[in-house]
């Protein structure tokens, strides 16, 4: 059986996003995991202006790494492009799958991969978890919603057969990697497996993911277990786009994949809100017969902000 699984972290830090401190914990829970694997650790620099290669160089030198291998890369990221992670991981995928940043014995032996962002957490089994019951194809995980303080606020589970979710808890078979990627080529003249959007490019993958399985006849499976820390904080990237611009980019990704749009779209909202937020947006609804993010963060953060502190104010 092989015996590598390879992992991608994005990272763009710089000194107001202070990435480099929520990193820290990132990168302990990649080398404290208990693995039956080997792990391949790459994190693929963005263009930060903060010294990445030095904390991961200082880092390296501090900790026992046991089964972990980390390496780093770091890309050359152009005016021009659109803030999104994109970039980085398909440049992982492609180092990898190339086998630029392997030794012949982890080329030969490279099990899967999957991907954390820079301010999540791996549970301490969470490689176990998602490498459990991998075959031809990909699977996915629960997700636990925690803030910086480690309280778990909401548990999203990964549907087995509904709308697609957790899609940062992807873990795909190198085969079918590889056939994604050219699926994704072909079919949307895609270069690379994540699309160039600023929100929801990993909703994005995994569409194309289910299309490409489905096609070619490749295996799904869903695993009801957490193998994710998504870690909620005031310096995300994720925060500061959402409330104008989420609905927008989820629909324009609904319309490339062919997804009736008011039904799911209300689903992905549900899926990714944690239940007290829900509550809240449920009244926002029935107040202003519409369910807009920037009503919710912007137009009553005033008058909702007890409720919200412990979810956004962290």
């Amino acid at each position: 059986m092989k015996h590598h699984v390879a992992i991608i972290t994005p990272i763009y830090a710089t000194p107001e996003n202070e990435r480099l401190e929520l990193f820290r914990y990132t990168i302990n829970s990649v080398v404290n995991q208990d693995s039956d694997f080997k792990i391949i650790y790459l994190v693929v620099d963005d263009g930060s202006s903060s010294d990445v290669e030095g904390f991961i160089r200082d880092f390296a030198r501090s900790v026992e790494q046991k089964k972990t291998k980390i390496r780093y890369v770091k890309r050359d990221r152009k005016p021009e492009e659109i803030c999104t992670p994109s970039y980085a991981r398909n440049l992982g995928i492609e180092l990898i799958l190339r086998g630029e940043i392997l030794t012949r014995e982890e080329e030969n032996n490279i099990y899967g991969i999957t991907f954390l962002d820079s301010d999540d957490l791996l549970p301490k089994e969470g490689i176990n978890t998602r490498a459990k019951d991998l075959k031809k194809g990909f699977t996915r995980s629960d997700i636990a919603i925690c803030n910086r303080k480690g309280k778990v606020l909401n548990v999203i589970k990964a549907s087995k057969n509904g709308f697609p979710r957790n899609h940062l808890t992807l873990f795909f078979d190198i085969d079918f990697l590889r056939y994604l990627k050219d699926y994704v080529g072909e079919k949307y003249e895609q270069d690379g497996i994540f699309a160039p959007y600023a929100f929801g490019e990993d909703l994005d993958a995994h569409l194309s993911a289910v299309e490409a399985a489905r096609y070619g006849g490749f295996e799904i499976n869903y695993i009801p277990n957490v193998s994710l820390y998504y870690v909620k904080h005031s310096k995300s990237i994720t925060n500061d786009y959402m409330p104008n611009n989420c609905k927008e980019e989820i629909s324009r990704i609904f319309e490339k994949h062919k997804i009736q749009e008011s039904k799911n779209l209300e689903a992905f909202l549900k899926s990714f809100l944690p239940k007290k937020i829900r509550k809240i947006a449920r009244e926002v609804r029935d107040r202003f017969n519409n369910l807009k993010f920037n009503l919710l963060y912007y137009d009553l953060k005033n008058e909702l902000e007890e409720e919200l502190e412990d979810l956004l104010i962290l």
